[in-house]
């Protein structure tokens, strides 16, 4: 009968398609997942000579247990605009208080990363968003006399590259004059005048990002406060992300975060200190070279090299890690410890590491191999050791410690002097 049909189509249930899980569960299944990826490269590594003849057996086993890991990994990624959609009431807000017309555009919102990731970052992109208003836009009327439109506009971008999600905050206002940054970095008595006097514009727009340093002439709730940039700079550094600013007076400020799409599994380039593996991200490995004992250069209290056209400084990492405290400083030479003892004729192996906006080439004993890697915390006691950011299992089973790029490049670059 026409009216039983109708009546059975009305009572039936239909599910949705989607469920909610707490974030917790996820966490739990990728620690798994990464257990068993260390495991699969433990198997591998012991079977020795058996595993030649069992090629098949493992190539089944890693194609499976990489598919299960990359599986995971997509289910933790969401939408960028999920993140981006909230700024539009923000922009309005902030405008409002600072007597500015903002517009907002918003691009490569469907694009994926990982939530916390995500997470982690939101604070920050307010701050940009924010600080890109109150110090980038300028008034309606100084616009206009400056033949723009009376209204400015904040972009936020998203673009996916290989393993690496890039963000760009993009506003169209004065841009950054790099000699009110100069000034100000002297005043406040970050750098000193010689030091300032020789520094390049890139380096000086880099000072943005130091604590406590500000360009603002007025203190307002927005900007002024000597806070902010910093934050930023270290909410970065702890999920292994990029920061670029490119800016041109008048014509507007670009700043660009380069971020991993993923936290479970990171690229790594493994190599040997003594008989210990250590590994640096590859988010700050700029190159791998290497150099005749020949070509490197005593300067002052350091080494320096030429790559590239460029001087950059040189460090065996042996004597960084020699030094009997955190505040001990380099002025006795113990950066030519290492240098001074090997043969003449010796070829060194040098990993380039940038971290904002400075190279500086690290000497080590023996390159490895790159390698993605699932990188776990250090607990008590050890969380507090600096220079070390976690810590990973290799196929062998030898624990390898994962160096933190930023705390030693910021460490060495406090010591040491290098003439340019």
């Amino acid at each position: 009968m026409p009216e039983e049909e109708e009546a059975g189509k009305v009572s039936k249930i239909t599910l949705s398609d989607n469920i909610h899980i707490p974030i917790r569960k996820l966490d739990n299944l990728l620690n798994l997942v990464g257990e068993l990826l260390i495991e699969r490269d433990r198997m591998i590594a012991v079977s020795g000579d058996q595993g030649r003849n069992r090629n098949n057996e493992f190539a089944r086993l890693q194609r499976i247990t990489s598919e299960l890991q990359y599986s995971v990994m997509d289910v933790r990624l969401v939408q960028v605009d999920v993140l981006f959609n909230k700024f539009h009431r923000i922009v309005r807000d902030v405008a409002a208080l600072e007597d500015k017309q903002v517009d907002l555009v918003l691009e490569g919102t469907e694009n994926e990363i990982d939530r916390t990731i995500l997470q982690i970052l939101s604070d920050s992109l307010i701050h940009l968003v924010r600080n890109a208003i109150s110090h980038g836009i300028e008034k309606p009327e100084v616009r206009q006399q400056a033949g723009k439109g009376a209204a400015g506009t904040v972009k936020l971008s998203a673009r996916s590259e290989k393993d690496a999600v890039f963000i760009d905050i993009t506003d169209d206002g004065k841009g950054i004059d790099s000699a009110v940054i100069r000034r100000k970095a002297v005043e406040k008595g970050v750098i000193r005048q010689d030091t300032a006097a020789q520094m390049t514009e890139e380096e000086i727009i880099a000072l943005i990002f130091e604590p406590g340093f500000s360009s603002a002439e007025t203190v307002t709730s927005v900007s002024g406060r000597g806070v902010g940039m910093d934050v930023v700079k270290r909410s970065l550094d702890s999920i292994g992300g990029l920061i670029q600013v490119q800016s041109a007076v008048g014509a507007g400020t670009t700043i660009s975060l380069r971020l991993p799409a993923s936290m479970a599994v990171k690229g790594a380039l493994l190599f040997e200190l003594g008989e210990a593996a250590f590994a640096f991200p590859l988010a700050y490995t700029h190159a791998v070279i290497s150099i005749p004992k020949t070509q490197i250069y005593k300067l002052g209290n350091g080494l320096v090299a030429n790559h590239l056209g460029k001087n950059i400084p040189v460090v065996f990492l042996n004597d960084v890690f020699s030094l009997e405290s955190y505040t001990d400083s380099f002025s006795d030479g113990r950066l030519h410890r290492s240098f001074s003892n090997i043969d003449a004729a010796a070829k060194l192996n040098v990993i380039v590491v940038s971290f904002n906006n400075r190279d500086i080439g690290f000497v080590v004993d023996k390159l490895l191999q790159q390698k993605e890697i699932v990188e776990k915390p250090i607990g008590p006691p050890l969380e507090s050791i600096r220079f070390i950011s976690g810590a990973t299992i290799l196929g062998n089973g030898s624990v390898c410690l994962v160096l933190d790029a930023p705390s030693i490049i910021n460490f060495l670059f406090r010591n040491i002097k290098i003439a340019r």
